[in-house]
């Protein structure tokens, strides 16, 4: 399953800890698209614009140990399943 990441999800260490199964595949950058910050980040659609963001390959079942907050959160949601 193909993943598309940004924020502190680019992030090696990171994703370690939140989707050990997950393995990166480099970076990917999402068109029409902008990185917004509302509190946390968010990506809006932004005409000719690109947001930049990482491609990862993870297992569909992929579980967290934890988030920045402490709480479970998912790995995010597939592009490719």
């Amino acid at each position: 399953m193909l993943y598309w990441a940004y924020g502190s999800n680019t992030n090696l260490r990171q994703m370690a800890i939140r989707c050990p199964t997950a393995r990166p595949l480099g970076p990917f950058h999402l068109n029409d698209s902008r990185l917004v910050f509302r509190g946390v980040a968010d990506v809006e659609y932004a005409e000719v614009e690109q947001c930049p963001g990482a491609l990862w390959t993870r297992r569909r079942s992929t579980s967290t140990k934890g988030s920045i907050m402490g709480s479970i959160v998912r790995c995010g949601s597939p592009l490719i399943s």
